[in-house]
């Protein structure tokens, strides 16, 4: 090799060495131009290219990290540090995909690459693929057991999976390495509140804060659990202090909003109740893509406004009552909702297009405005005194009224039960109750018990004592028209917190509601009666779990009732 480049090639070495250095301590801009210059001069330099690529990524610049690096890798394509980084870059563009191969290709160079195991499983958990995401991390700790990144991540898809139990197993040896690892308490006390150990979650949130006093994400979740224990005014205390923390966390002005709205206070709450609008599940699950401007009130004459439902069917149930008051407002209004209650409102007042839920979120393109249907109370300034409470605003289908009419005859005292709401809810194991809790009930004298359970729970039927009859017409109620008919017939409903109470509410029947002892906001507290509902009685539980004393004034008030109908 002649001299001058022997002494050329040593020189670059010294530059990258140099760069590299820069880079090492966090001078990112020094490190970048000197690899600027190595590329000038020699621009088939990978480690240059690459380091090139990592300053870009440093500085949140990952469409030029990719072209940086993949330049490294095309030149140097056997470096699995290459390859690993570069799925980095793609992973932090969102381009899963990508970044799932880089990493596989980086694996491939080197079996043994723990920390690619732990990268793959990061773009794998943000595509959903949680099974594969555990098993490139069972992989890794298989190489390196006492590695905490990989039992962290572990710990937290199971947690995703629901399998608390096992996520608890991950952060405990995990923080016997780590003692001082803020985030891995948190996400041990996430699996403790699953498992309902609310003394242990609570201890592990503050271990949390021990170590990360501005941890708003602990903050939070101490006030979930203080909400549930009804330390309301504590909850609030540190919702506000996790909002001082980090003023953009969409999910704690939400719990901060249902502290409000629970305790009255609607003015405060429906201002804090916005933002959900920008949670992450929100909009994915609502697929809200509309490049109309928000309706906050502005005059619709001669406009059209989207209006869409959001959350559960007892949401839309009770809210559509706003729909009039919409429309009084004038101009044409579409309204988007769930497949299940197109028949229930497709005659309903203040609406002029009934449109079916698109789950491709498609959106019809002639409106001025949209906004979704729960923004609605605080576009009326809603408070404790201005509700829009008048009932009857729904009204059952009269054939099927006379249908159910025929089915359910007899002169009995007839009670409309629901005893569980989805499983998918996140408050189910609290809100629902078992059908065996009915069964006294049944026993009243005068008193026929007719189920209107659907789902698995329907089940429940077959486990009655012999001596008990509750048929169940679940299974045969097609949709809520097919719920109203039969609702039409009853002298009572009892329900657990789910959308048959909203349905009896809004058709003005007589509904006993059963409630957790930590309710849903829109049931406030220490009342038995509820603003939204003129014809509902409430039944809160005094404890949290104990419905066996709801039952009992139930019973009780059920028997003077029917004693007074003298049935």
């Amino acid at each position: 090799m002649p001299e001058n480049v022997a002494s050329g090639h040593h020189e670059t070495d010294l530059q990258f060495k140099k760069a590299l250095e820069y880079y090492r301590l966090g001078h990112v801009h020094q490190a970048e131009k000197i690899c600027k210059e190595i590329c000038y001069t020699a621009c088939d330099h990978a480690p240059a290219l690459h380091l090139l690529g990592m300053t870009a990524y440093r500085r949140n610049r990952y469409d030029v990290a990719v072209n940086h690096i993949a330049a490294a890798v095309h030149i140097s394509p056997d470096n699995a540090t290459y390859q690993n980084d570069l799925g980095n870059a793609f992973l932090a563009q969102e381009k899963f995909d990508e970044a799932i191969s880089c990493y596989r290709d980086a694996l491939k160079l080197d079996p043994s690459f723990v920390r690619a195991y732990c990268r793959l499983s990061v773009a794998l958990t943000r595509k959903g693929l949680l099974d594969e995401a555990l098993q490139s991390l069972s992989i890794a700790l298989k190489l390196k057991p006492d590695y905490t990144d990989a039992l962290y991540q572990a710990g937290c898809i199971l947690n995703q999976k629901n399998k608390p139990a096992e996520a608890i197993n991950c952060f405990e040896k995990l923080l016997t390495l780590e003692p001082g690892r803020a985030e891995a308490f948190f996400a041990l006390g996430t699996a403790l509140s699953a498992l309902d150990r609310e003394d242990a979650a609570m201890a592990s949130y503050g271990k949390a804060l021990s170590i990360a006093p501005d941890h708003a994400y602990a903050l939070n979740n101490i006030g979930l659990l203080l909400k549930e224990r009804g330390e309301i005014d504590d909850a609030a205390a540190l919702y506000r202090k996790a909002i001082e923390t980090n003023a953009d966390l969409e999910g704690v002005h939400w719990n901060l909003s249902h502290v409000f709205l629970l305790t009255g206070r609607f003015e405060a709450g429906w201002k804090e109740f916005e933002w959900r609008l920008k949670k992450d599940d929100w909009q994915k699950a609502n697929l809200r893509h509309c490049k109309a401007p928000l309706w906050k009130g502005e005059s619709l004459r001669g406009k059209t406004l989207f209006i869409h439902d959001e959350q559960g069917l007892g949401d839309t149930l009770q809210f559509i009552r706003y729909l009039p008051m919409v429309k009084a407002l004038g101009g044409n209004t579409l309204f988007e909702t769930q497949k299940s209650l197109m028949g229930l409102l497709k005659d309903f007042p203040g609406i002029d297009r009934l449109l079916p839920r698109s789950t491709k979120g498609v959106l019809p393109k002639d409106m001025d405005f949209y906004v979704p249907l729960l923004s609605l109370p605080a576009i009326f300034n809603t408070n404790l005194y201005t509700i829009p409470d008048t009932v009857p605003y729904l009204h059952a289908d009269a054939g099927k009224a006379k249908y159910w009419k025929e089915q359910l005859k007899g002169p009995p005292f007839k009670v409309g039960i629901v005893w569980a709401g989805a499983p998918k809810h996140c408050n189910d194991r609290n809100r629902s109750c078992s059908l065996k809790q009915f069964e006294p009930l049944a026993k009243i004298t005068g008193v026929r018990v007719i189920g209107i359970q659907k789902g698995k729970a329907a089940e429940q039927v077959d486990d009655l004592c012999a001596n008990i009859e509750i048929v169940n017409y679940g299974p045969k109620l097609e949709d809520f028209t097919d719920t109203m008919g039969l609702i039409e017939n009853l002298d009572l409903v009892i329900s657990v917190d789910t959308a048959v109470a909203h349905l009896a509410g809004a058709m003005g029947k007589p509904v006993w509601t059963l409630l957790p002892f930590s309710p849903d906001w829109r049931w406030l507290l220490n009342r038995t009666d509820t603003p939204w509902y003129p014809s509902m009685r409430l039944y809160r539980q005094e404890r949290k779990g104990a419905w066996a004393p709801v039952f009992e004034r139930v019973l009780k008030d059920l028997r003077e009732l029917v004693s007074e109908k003298s049935y």
